[in-house]
């Protein structure tokens, strides 16, 4: 290969590796330094502590990477598979091995990971370009669109949102897989030989095969069932790369291809649909075959914790149509000149326009190159990818829009989609159109800038330079990379003991990810975790920890194996004697370590432990076959609609309480549910056990609980044996508690006079909170449009620490014997809740 070929080749890595370098200044001066995100805490740490975890598992137990283990992270103790509640990032940690097998430095590969996105990106679709159109000045313009446009500096949060390099190089294979040789005859640069007056023209149309040329362009359209088959390989492996390098891609990338290849096939009149089918559903086979492995991890834990999103989660993460308008803060033509950036819609003055899922802007260069090149591509052989770009652009746009776009397309690929129900912003198919955009660009530039001599020249400087501008970013600002080494990191690293630790406080949200990545130094068990997801006991976990250091919270530590507890302050508990369970093992200036010490005087101590004493149940008012049917109405908006049916029964044997929830079918296209819930119960209407049934779209959800009063503890798993296995979830349960459903009943056997107010605990699934019941007497209230005497009951939910604007009820029950409840109306932030019963159904016996 000659010099000149040799630099030729070159120059796209060296002009996109300087233009990575200026985007992200100054990160390449302090690349340990610096992280390359607006800030630190929230998704950028918690995928520093995903590339630490991924390289700590390549490197000390490789063989957990084939086993699947390599997916029961440290955090979220004691859950399992933890690192599939976010994307794993295995492919590219993997690719940075050797770096940070040298330096053990993970914000510095964390920031040649974000770099080397930015550059693959740019390179991945400067390829594609160049191979497919031919167009030098095309792949430039497309290769610095696509690798440094808006959605990357939008997404600096998301490391792996910047996987954006696999999607050309899919398109490429699906390129050259659709026009191989026994489709028709190609020449060596894989141009259809077939020319018409349509053809676009260019410098390189003109060129024929020779010599050696000619011979191999003779064999590629001779029998070519070898080269197809491995064309459908590559192909197959670059799809499985990308759905294995994010989630969101994996769905994205899959729905582009299908679109996409059905119109070129449909497009090209020479292809054959048997033959083209056939290698497109090998190269699907290759993919599946290679995603499976990791794909089952995710689904498994999908039904374990019935992790999804509804339709009306996933419109809260959708685009406005003023979003692809919108620039990131960093643009320097458009935001930081404010042209094309307001925190507040100026159409709606709603400020949820606003936000990095909505900074959409592909540039106007761009879009008018594209425009262009529909134009011109029309009239070229280029006409069939013409096609499938304006398609590929316009399903991107309607998927971004998410429910409120199109509801029926968008509730269709919901429903019959794989992968669908996990898209959280469906803002990011705007990826789509920004592909679709940069190829007919790439098109355009084909025939205005591609032109010899001096013209052709300054034509192709001026689009690749006006190209450039609009995509110039310089970072507002770039968040301090964590510390390699802390205080409370190294003592933990070399402490006795592999017990979990819990790093106070312990929350649901960013202010977890610190304690993630400090665990990279010492990987034991982690009860703190901030990912994508969460496990199902983890609120009221946390809610429980809130107290700390109340027994309560300190019961819920030993019961979940916690060994080190690291408080930002000093405790001091000496007047407790040999019954307080912490020990203190180490004091620094911002931290103090305690072990959790379980000895006996602790154990008789907690044994004691009581919160409410509530009264005795009085004569049970119901029996097996009672049924009451509820119809719910929610005023959310000064209306009021139905939003569903709500039922409370009794089934044989005794004391086995049931309540369903279907939802009405408008609120179904927000939230569906089909929820059902059963608790066994004692004679004294104390829960034996739990168990749920929700299903809420695509989501399905079972979870079991098996409350043991005599030890104090609530079991819990997916379902009751897995509840009785030594591997439960254990989380504490105050003496005399119920779980919701059988407190309600147990509020219909006491005999309530005006004025009395019963206090009683209540637990669910670890979150134990206090009841205060008022009877506030007797009132007369609509039942089916008669008149009827209730008691009015007010409840009040107490907590030891309150950590939003408690939910306020109101319950009306029958004067009778049986004490039905007739109407339940809840007020909280979404509204008001109100059930109103509808049809009763006296018991059997």
């Amino acid at each position: 290969m000659s010099g000149r070929r040799v630099g030729a080749r070159a120059l796209p890595l060296l002009v996109y590796g300087v233009a990575a370098v200026v985007f992200t200044w100054p990160l390449a001066l302090h690349p340990s330094a610096l992280l390359g995100a607006p800030s630190g805490p929230g998704d950028p740490y918690l995928y520093v502590w995903v590339l630490g975890w991924d390289f700590h598992t390549w490197l000390s137990r490789p063989l957990d990477i084939f086993t699947g283990r390599v997916f029961d992270a440290n955090i979220f103790h004691p859950a399992a598979a933890t690192l599939t509640y976010s994307d794993h990032l295995l492919p590219q940690s993997l690719a940075l091995l050797p770096i940070f097998a040298i330096t053990r430095d993970v914000a510095l590969c964390y920031n040649l990971l974000l770099l080397g996105s930015l550059v693959a990106s740019a390179l991945a679709m400067h390829v594609f370009v160049s191979r497919v159109f031919a167009t030098t000045t095309g792949a430039y313009v497309a290769g610095m669109a696509w690798g440094f446009g808006s959605f990357h500096f939008a997404q600096l949060l998301h490391i792996q949102l910047q996987a954006l390099y696999f999607l050309p190089l899919t398109f490429l294979y699906l390129h050259r897989l659709l026009n191989r040789g026994d489709a028709h005859a190609r020449d060596v640069r894989g141009e259809p030989r077939h020319h018409t007056a349509q053809t676009l023209p260019g410098p390189r149309d003109q060129a024929r095969p020779r010599g050696p040329d000619k011979v191999r362009a003779a064999h590629l359209s001779g029998g070519e069932r070898k080269p197809a088959l491995r064309v459908a390989a590559v192909l197959g492996v670059l799809v499985a790369l990308q759905a294995l390098s994010s989630v969101y891609y994996a769905v994205i990338g899959g729905l582009a291809l299908v679109t996409a290849g059905a119109v070129l096939v449909a497009f090209d009149a020479r292809a054959t649909w048997r033959g083209t089918v056939g290698w497109l559903l090998c190269a699907a086979a290759i993919a599946a075959v290679l995603v499976l492995p990791v794909g089952l991890v995710y689904l498994r834990a999908q039904d374990a914790e019935g992790f999804g999103r509804n339709l009306y989660e996933a419109s809260h993460g959708a685009a406005f149509l003023d979003s692809y308008v919108q620039a990131p803060e960093g643009n320097v033509l458009y935001g930081r000149s404010g042209l094309l950036r307001w925190p507040v819609s100026r159409r709606t003055n709603d400020v949820s326009h606003a936000g990095v899922e909505r900074e959409l802007f592909p540039g106007i260069a761009v879009t008018l190159l594209a425009l262009t090149g529909v134009v011109v591509g029309w009239r070229s052989r280029w006409r069939g990818f013409v096609c499938a770009m304006v398609a590929l652009g316009l399903l991107g746009f309607v998927l971004s829009l998410g429910p409120e776009g199109i509801r029926p397309l968008y509730a269709a690929f919901y429903r019959h989609v794989f992968g669908f129900q996990a898209v959280r912003a469906p803002a990011r198919f705007a990826v789509l159109v920004l592909f679709a955009l940069t190829t007919l660009a790439a098109i355009a530039c084909r025939v205005i800038a591609d032109r010899r001599g001096d013209v052709g020249r300054v034509r192709a400087a001026i689009v690749i330079a006006a190209v450039t501008l609009e995509c110039l970013h310089l970072p507002v600002t770039l968040a301090a990379a964590p510390a390699r080494h802390t205080d409370v990191g190294q003592w933990l690293a070399h402490a006795p003991g592999q017990g979990a630790v819990a790093v106070l406080p312990v929350t649901i949200d960013i202010d977890a990810t610190p304690a993630m990545v400090q665990s990279l130094e010492y990987f034991r068990p982690l009860v703190n975790g901030y990912s994508g997801q969460r496990p199902a006991f983890y609120t009221k976990l946390t809610d429980t920890l809130s107290t700390f250091p109340s027994d309560e919270a300190l019961l819920a530590l030993h019961d979940v194996g916690v060994q080190y507890v690291v408080s930002p302050r000093a405790i001091d508990r000496q007047d407790a004697g040999e019954s307080w369970p912490l020990v203190e093992r180490a004091r620094f200036p911002d931290a103090t370590i305690y072990e959790v010490v379980w000895s006996p005087a602790a154990d008789a101590r907690f044994s004691r432990l009581t919160t409410v004493v509530p009264p005795a149940p009085g004569p049970v008012p119901f029996a097996p076959g009672e049924l009451a049917t509820y119809s719910v109405t929610w005023d959310g908006a000064g209306v009021n609609v139905p939003a569903g049916v709500i039922t409370l029964g009794v089934e044989p044997p005794e004391y086995r309480l049931v309540a369903t929830a279907t939802t009405a079918p408008w609120v179904a296209r927000f939230f569906e549910a089909r929820d059902r819930f059963v608790t066994t119960a004692t004679a004294e209407l104390l829960p034996l056990t739990h168990e749920r049934d929700q299903q809420e779209g695509r989501r399905h959800v079972t979870r079991a609980f098996i409350f043991d009063t005599a030890a104090h503890r609530v079991r819990s798993g997916r379902s009751l044996d897995a509840a009785r296995a030594a591997d439960a979830i254990l989380l504490p349960l105050p003496e005399h508690a119920r779980d919701a459903l059988s407190a309600l009943f147990y509020v219909r056997t006491l005999a309530l006079a005006r004025g009395q107010v019963v206090r009683f605990p209540v637990d669910e699934a670890g979150r134990n909170v206090v009841v205060e019941l008022t009877a506030a007497g007797v009132e007369t209230i609509d039942v089916n449009g008669t008149p009827t005497p209730a008691m009015r009951l007010e409840p009040q939910i107490r907590q030891r620490v309150e950590r939003r604007q408690p939910a306020t009820g109101t319950v009306w029950i029958s004067t009778d014997q049986r004490h039905v409840p007739l109407k339940i109306a809840v007020e909280a932030a979404f509204g008001r809740v109100t059930l109103q019963l509808t049809s009763y159904q006296a018991p059997t016996s």
